[in-house]
């Protein structure tokens, strides 16, 4: 199964979505019949920790997507929030509700192969977007005010550094080895004291947002290549996700490791029942006091909430009921953590649920049987509007969309 299967299960709080978002270099929008929304918001304001010099500087202003507010058929209020082409399918795009902008990575030849991709952001508000360099990976993340992209351009690979608010490339930061196991790219999480870690196959390292220093290296355990990372949103931990490397590029199994969000020192290892049914690493999104974690073991996939401080298992399905749902589901399952609550899509978006994080305990769920409401992937939650932000594909067209949960979700 190729590697880019495997990611796209679940995707964290700072790194969701794979769908297109509409600009000139690319493909036109096509989708759903909507009338423009409001006209307020510019492009977001540059990162005031971000230094005056860039290494890339922003390109030319491409055409507007499209806003939308087309009400989509879901028992869960729903609305599209932007309308977009499919040119980002299989990338990443992450959201700032703050400042309504949606980042992600546009290819330049959408009916090219392994072309390469333009950064992109898009004010969801009126559609205007921005461009910014170009890259080699669909892959980024949102951290600590920068937008970290694995780039393997060059003799050695690394990770840029790049202002949110301009596009900018503040520097490369060089990488110990290349591509893991499958192509899977260096994944990052935010650190405290203005740092974050980025994690590249046998490797860690905490890096200084404002000066790109190596404050810690971590090497993993023999044998283990990185897959995902999630930091603890209180602090105090980051996970990792590792996959046993078993010659040939390839990965088997599943491993969570806890460290310390400051010194990366290994605190606890988790490979036991259940996790031992993955067939190859899983994902992770962190919440306070633990970690959920989510992997396939076929066609079918788990998940399962470990504690923090030890990756006890505090909630897992009872694998011997036929019933699917957010802890035992078919083909994909995609969480976040925002506002207080979990939240998971399974069954390739046909479910939605709001979870207890310290529980694991569903608090409430629906079933989404339009394929145009089902969500591709989710995005993050904003407590402030009390809406869950995702993504829907259904065929040609794809959209940013918002959910109102019910209001127990949030209490």
């Amino acid at each position: 199964m190729p590697w880019e299967a495997l990611v796209d299960w679940v995707r964290t709080g700072s790194k969701v979505l794979a769908v297109a978002a509409c600009v000139a270099a690319v493909a036109g929008c096509a989708g759903l019949k909507s009338t423009p929304a409001g006209t307020e918001g510019g492009a977001p304001p540059a990162s005031p920790s971000a230094p005056a010099v860039a290494v890339r500087s922003a390109s030319a202003t491409p055409p507007p997507a499209t806003p939308g507010t087309g009400r989509l058929p879901a028992p869960w209020p729903e609305h599209d929030v932007l309308r977009e082409g499919l040119s980002f399918a299989g990338g990443t795009q992450v959201y700032d509700p703050a400042t309504g902008t949606l980042y992600g990575l546009a290819p330049e030849k959408p009916d090219a192969a392994n072309s390469s991709r333009v950064l992109t952001a898009i004010n969801v508000r009126t559609g205007a977007a921005r461009r910014g360099g170009t890259y080699q990976t669909s892959e980024l993340t949102l951290a600590d005010g920068y937008l970290w992209i694995a780039d393997n351009a060059g003799e050695r690979p690394h990770v840029d550094e790049v202002a949110a608010g301009t596009l900018a490339t503040v520097r490369a930061i060089p990488l110990p080895s290349g591509l893991g196991p499958f192509g899977t790219e260096p994944a990052a999480a935010a650190a405290p004291d203005g740092s974050v870690w980025v994690g590249t196959r046998h490797t860690l390292l905490r890096v200084s947002a404002r000066t790109g220093a190596v404050r810690a290296r971590v090497t993993l355990p023999a044998g283990l290549a990185v897959s995902t990372m999630a930091a603890d949103p209180d602090g105090g931990y980051f996970y990792v996700a590792a996959a046993h490397e078993v010659g040939g590029g390839a990965v088997e199994g599943a491993v969570i490791l806890e460290y310390g969000e400051t010194t990366g020192t290994l605190l606890a290892t988790a490979d036991g029942t259940p996790i031992s049914y993955s067939i190859a690493g899983a994902v992770l999104t962190a919440v306070p006091g633990g970690v959920w974690a989510s992997f396939r073991t076929g066609m079918l996939g788990i998940s399962v909430l470990l504690s923090g401080h030890g990756l006890a298992v505090i909630a897992a399905p009872d694998l011997s009921a036929a019933k699917l749902g957010a802890y035992h589901w078919a083909m994909s399952s995609r969480s976040a953590y925002g506002g207080g609550t979990l939240w998971v899509t399974a069954s390739d978006g046909s479910l939605l649920a709001c979870l207890d994080p310290a529980t694991g305990k569903v608090i409430a769920q629906e079933t989404i049987g339009s394929s145009m409401a089902q969500l591709n992937d989710l995005l993050t939650a904003d407590p402030a509007t009390r809406e869950l932000y995702g993504t829907v594909i259904a065929g040609t067209f794809g959209a940013v969309v918002a959910v109102t949960p019910p209001t127990a979700c949030w209490e």
